[in-house]
């Protein structure tokens, strides 16, 4: 064999390799890098929030965090967003921590199957429609009848610039 034909046959399998999916462990990892480094800064912002709470403490000044009741919901009854397949979320309130927002809530499965997971897209929207952020939540483990509490943080908005939301299930099994 010549030299350069030598190297043609390792550069064609290293781009078969690359382009016929092989690199879909590369993808995994990054997909894994990313959802830790959003974990790792949802822990940073929480351990903020409790070096300020303690600090407040030993000055003998306790404030909760503002809490602002969530002001939309598609709803059937008060306080209730169904989010189909028999999933409702429930005591949704969102909060400022720092440039991010946090929502809280419970996620009540009053569908006819236990559910190991359920996936869910929180949106969030100005004044005009436009979207300034969203983010997804897992919640694990639900029978029927049970509820879960679940916490989803956008990043990057402000609650005061919030003025509606929308929560869309994903899907579940």
């Amino acid at each position: 064999m010549k030299p350069e034909t030598r190297w043609n046959v390792p550069l064609a399998f290293l781009y078969l390799f690359l382009f016929l999916g092989a690199n879909d462990p590369q993808v995994i990892i990054m997909e894994k890098l990313t959802a830790l480094e959003e974990t790792l800064h949802e822990m940073a912002l929480k351990l903020e929030g409790l070096e300020k709470r303690l600090t407040a403490l030993e000055k003998g000044t306790t404030q909760p965090p503002k809490t602002t009741k969530a002001p939309y919901a598609p709803l059937k009854k008060p306080g209730f967003v169904d989010i189909g397949q028999g999933l409702t979320v429930v005591n949704l309130v969102y909060k400022p921590v720092l440039n991010d927002t946090v929502f809280t809530g419970e996620l009540e499965n009053g569908s006819s199957k236990d559910y190991q997971f359920v996936l869910f897209n929180v949106e969030v929207l100005d004044a005009k429609g436009r979207v300034l952020g969203a983010n997804a939540a897992y919640v694990m483990d639900i029978p029927m009848g049970a509820r879960q509490s679940f916490e989803v943080t956008i990043y990057g908005v402000s609650a005061k610039d919030i003025n509606r939301y929308i929560i869309k299930y994903v899907k579940g099994s």
